[in-house]
């Protein structure tokens, strides 16, 4: 292969990485002197062909050593650009002077017969080479890259400078210097082929801005210094149409917030500044119509609260109205027989009256909680307080049948709740075992044979379900689950945990009566005489079992505080309790608090109870304490 043929094959070598540089879109600052540098080789090997034709070694070799001298300052700016290294501004001087010296040495050595321009010329060559050797090797061996990507394409850069100043030498002083000049520059373009290749070339940062922004899931739109629209990203572009992008150069921070189509979104616009001047601009798009979504739904939520508050507040009015009526007849039957009770005919009478209008009175309180949810503190306590003695003293449900020789177990934790269940079911004449939890329930099912068995749903230790599973697998007795739990959909589903009937919170002596009278077995069956005395609790048994709840009032209350950080659950056991008691009483208010409490402990806020509790206490002693002073 002759020397023509090599010049031959490294023009084409260089001409093909040019156009392979071209269309790869490598673009990076790092390497902007690149493709000055291909094209330097091209026009040099181009020069080598020409001159090999034509023999016009006068104007080719001058043109060829003005090119070779361009390329050598080149590369040293090539690398201190890769390298990250700024110039200082002398050596640049000192360097650019350096050239153009070395320039007019080279038009001055072939219009003059003194060697001290050739000489000079060379040194120029020889020494620059030498310093990219020198540059471009420290660079390697010493300069800290963290990345290994770098680091390689640092490598590789070295190597193909190598071999451009290895040829150096061979160039002026060997037979062979021109061929391996062009084979040194053509392994250069193969490494810089290579790593084009490989993508190593790409500015690696630009790219991953380019797509982040092309990419990024908040739509972005950038304008210029002059606000005109440049482009969009793609969810930009998705979301919306190329016309509506471009209005946003009259976007103004008072119109943050937009709507388009079905969605809100809200706008960011914020100048892109450098060295004190602005470029452009980029508005960045948060779709935020889950948020105006739930704005929404709060607002008319509110709206519906506050229609509700006045709907319950007319309905307050009304039944407030409609109670004055049976009251006003409570309280005049009651003078009436304070003041004329010869006639036990007219105490009859009036009695029945009593009866009546209590009753009536009873419907519209039921009427207040159940349609309105109304809270019980819209009654005074002098209110309560009636509504307590008069659910003691319940209407006459008289029993069908007896059960003296039948047992029942009740699981009951609320003393209060145990001594009104004993009083309202002395009528049925039974005998009742009382246990505190669902263990002691189970322990009695193993010690006793019992006719029926009632079980609360809540209690310390071992729930009112808990147990039930396990009573069924020991006996086969009716069990009743009993509870306050106004949230529980247990009235449908209490078979499936093994109940025969379920008995909601206050007691209902009607349901008591149905499933006393339906579950207890027919063994144990008498039937009551014609004049067998209903349900009726005395005035005696009335103080004691008030003395009683005032009493458990107190002692519950006080526990609760303690048993927020030490017994959360014990905590939830024993304000059910209160809630229970208080509402089967009527003292409505304590029971809702306690409710509420209750399911605060339900879910683990500790912050609402440590808030509230102390409250809670408070109002429990002082209503305890309103109680009693009226009892004397």
């Amino acid at each position: 292969m002759d020397f023509l043929t090599i010049r031959f094959i490294s023009l084409v070598v260089a001409l093909f990485t040019m156009q392979c540089y071209a269309y790869s879109g490598a673009y990076s600052k790092s390497h902007r002197l690149l493709p000055v540098l291909l094209t330097g080789i091209c026009i040099y090997d181009f020069y080598e062909i020409v001159l090999a034709f034509t023999h016009e070694n006068h104007v080719f070799i001058i043109l060829e050593q003005l090119l070779f001298v361009q390329m050598i300052y080149l590369a040293l700016h090539y690398i201190f650009d890769f390298s990250h290294a700024k110039i200082p501004l002398y050596i640049e001087i000192i360097g650019f002077v350096t050239l153009i010296c070395s320039n007019i040495f080279i038009l001055l050595q072939h219009i003059s017969d003194n060697p001290m321009f050739h000489y000079l010329y060379l040194l120029f060559v020889y020494v620059y080479g030498t310093i990219i050797l020198i540059i471009t090797t420290l660079f390697s061996l010493t300069r800290r890259i963290k990345s290994k990507r770098e680091r390689y394409v640092a490598g590789m850069v070295y190597l193909a400078f190598l071999f451009s100043v290895i040829g150096i030498p061979f160039r002026k002083f060997h037979t062979y210097g021109v061929p391996v000049m062009s084979m040194c520059l053509i392994f250069a373009c193969i490494i810089v082929l290579y790593l084009l290749r490989k993508g190593y070339l790409m500015d690696l940062s630009q790219e991953l801005q380019e797509n982040l922004f092309h990419n990024n899931n908040v739509p972005t739109i950038l304008f210029d210094g002059e606000q005109q629209y440049l482009q969009g990203n793609n969810m930009a572009r998705k979301h919306f149409t190329e016309s509506y992008l471009q209005n946003f150069q009259n976007f103004t921070p008072e119109d943050e917030l937009l709507k388009y189509g079905n969605h809100f979104y809200r706008c960011y616009k914020k100048p892109i500044v450098s060295r004190d001047k602005v470029f452009g601009y980029i508005i960045t798009l948060a779709d935020v119509t889950e948020e105006q979504q739930t704005i929404l739904s709060l607002s008319q939520e509110k709206t519906s609260v506050e229609e509700v508050a006045r709907k319950k507040d007319n309905l307050l009015s009304l039944i407030s109205h409609k109670m004055r009526s049976p009251l006003n007849v409570i309280i005049g039957m009651c003078d009436s027989l304070l003041h004329n009770h010869t006639s036990n005919l007219n105490i009859d009478d009036s009695i029945e009256s009593i009866k009546a209008s209590g009753k009536e009175l009873l419907s519209y309180v039921d009427e207040i909680l159940i349609s309105s949810g109304a809270d019980a503190s819209v009654l005074a306590n002098d209110q309560s307080m009636q509504i307590g003695t008069s659910l003691l003293q319940e209407e006459h449900v008289e029993p069908s049948i007896l059960f003296p020789k039948a047992r029942v177990l009740v699981a009951e934790d609320i003393l209060l709740n145990q001594e009104v269940f004993k009083n309202i079911v002395k009528p049925w004449q039974f005998t009742i075992d009382f246990v505190e939890n669902g263990e002691q329930a189970i322990a009695a099912v193993n010690n006793q044979s019992y006719q029926l068995i009632f079980l609360d749903k809540m209690m310390p230790v071992l729930g009112g379900i808990d147990a039930a599973h396990i009573i069924r697998q020991i006996c086969d007795t009716p069990l009743v689950l009993v509870t306050a739990d106004s949230t529980d959909h247990l009235q449908t589903d209490y078979l499936d945990f093994g109940f025969s009937a379920y008995l909601s919170k206050p007691l209902s002596l009607a349901s008591l009566k149905r499933i006393i009278e339906t579950l207890m077995p027919v063994e144990f069956q008498e039937f009551s005489s014609d004049d067998e005395d209903g349900i009726f609790i005395p005035e005696d048994d009335q103080n004691a079992v008030l003395e009683l709840y005032c009493n458990e009032l107190s002692s519950l209350s006080e526990k609760l505080v303690t048993l927020i950080d030490t017994d959360l659950s014990l905590y939830r056991t024993t304000v059910h309790g209160i809630k229970s008691s208080s509402k089967q009483l009527g003292y409505m208010q304590i029971g809702e608090e306690a409710e509420i409490l209750e399911m605060a402990a339900k879910l683990d806020n500790k912050e609402y109870i440590k808030n509230h509790t102390k409250d809670f206490v408070s109002h429990c002693k002082t209503t305890a304490a309103q109680i009693k002073e009226r009892m004397k």
